[in-house]
């Protein structure tokens, strides 16, 4: 009888893709194809009408309720785990949702792990807020947290404040598929992308301002914005267009075709508030990018490794990003250095057996015992 395996999260990957939701596809495919049953409820916010199901799982798509609170969702969601009866829950959010999880696995003797989505959740509290629906929904969340049976880390900030709570933790490099990718399918001018949702905490608005002070520059280049489109930036995006023509909005598109883009593109701006360990930056490397980021720097790896620069300001961007223009050979051997470093630290194909192995612990004894200090050990 095959094991099940449970995914609790707000949305299905077919309905929204970010970072977190690609991280759980690898997942689910890496476990089906071990003959595990996997099981995802989530809340269905398009009711249904993207939701095609191509990886074939156990969907339990739960009615949207008023308002943004997941304890809404507590009685639906205590229901499914009964029904279902997991022996892994995954969880990978930052809302009541985790401590459903918990509760469940601490009263059947299963295992819930919880994936840190980014550093802006680590101990992320609403708990000061007045509105006491966010009071409640953070203090489910906390309990959630310190009571999960081990944690996948993604950087070394989010072991520091999580050990605490739990040893029995490990750091998993974020991951994507090996990609043998030549430097000469890279487009004669050099292409700059900027790859997110077109939300605050992703702050376009700053690459937006690069492009208008772009203007003018001599050499050829492209500046390209990958996104779902947001009206509070329609006009920012206008005026990029009218002040810049090397400047394009492709809006939303899909995965195949985001990684096509990085295929033939040379440098990757990143302009977020906090991350935990983005996405695109493996993808970038993978493909040989050079990664220029305003704050995210995930245990110094951008820095330490030669993997692209900071530059904490719109006027250090375009300086940095003129000085890359001005010199295809470092483009190319910054570019070459990155794909190395993906395959040899971020590939799927030697990070997921690892994860996998934590997720449901095959490795890790009763999930219910004491915390083995060997297997709790930080691993980076």
């Amino acid at each position: 009888m095959s094991k099940k395996l449970l995914i609790l999260h707000p949305c299905h990957f077919e309905q929204l893709m970010g970072g977190a939701e690609l991280q759980i596809k690898y997942l689910i495919r890496f476990a089906k194809a071990r003959n595990w049953e996997v099981h995802y409820i989530y809340v269905d916010f398009m009711h249904g009408e993207r939701i095609v199901n191509a990886d074939g799982i156990r969907l339990h798509p739960l009615a949207k309720r008023f308002g943004d609170f997941y304890f809404n969702y507590y009685f639906d969601i205590k229901n499914l785990l009964e029904s279902i009866g997991p022996d892994v829950i995954y969880t990978r959010s930052n809302n009541a949702m985790i401590y459903f999880a918990s509760q469940y696995a601490r009263k059947n003797r299963k295992r819930h792990i919880y994936a840190v989505p980014s550093d802006r959740d680590v101990g992320k509290k609403y708990y000061f807020s007045r509105c006491p629906f966010r009071q409640l929904e953070s203090l489910l969340l906390r309990r959630g947290v310190r009571t999960a049976d081990g944690y996948l880390l993604q950087n070394s900030f989010q072991h520091s404040v999580l050990n605490r709570f739990n040893p029995n933790n490990i750091l998993v490099k974020q991951m994507t598929p090996q990609c043998e990718c030549s430097y000469h399918e890279k487009s004669p001018a050099v292409k700059v992308l900027w790859v997110g949702n077109l939300k605050p905490i992703k702050q376009p608005e700053l690459f937006l301002e690069l492009a208008v002070r772009m203007a003018g520059t001599p050499r050829p280049y492209e500046l390209l914005m990958v996104g779902r489109e947001n009206s509070v930036y329609r006009g920012l995006i206008d005026d990029a267009a009218r002040a810049n023509p090397a400047f394009r909005f492709l809006g939303e598109l899909p995965q195949d075709e985001v990684c096509r883009q990085m295929a033939s593109s040379h440098v990757l701006i990143n302009t977020s508030t906090l991350e935990g360990f983005p996405n695109t930056f493996v993808q970038a490397w993978m493909r040989k990018m050079v990664v220029l980021s305003v704050n995210a720097n995930p245990s110094n790896v951008v820095t330490d490794n030669g993997l692209g620069f900071m530059a904490p300001t719109v006027d250090a961007l375009r300086d940095r990003l003129v000085y890359l223009l001005e010199r295809p050979d470092e483009l190319e051997r910054i570019g070459t250095r990155a794909w190395e470093y993906a395959m040899d630290n971020h590939s799927l194909e030697k990070n997921m057996p690892r994860a996998f192995a934590f997720i449901t612990g095959e490795s890790c004894g009763d999930p219910h015992a004491a915390p083995d200090t060997a297997a709790g050990a930080h691993n980076e």
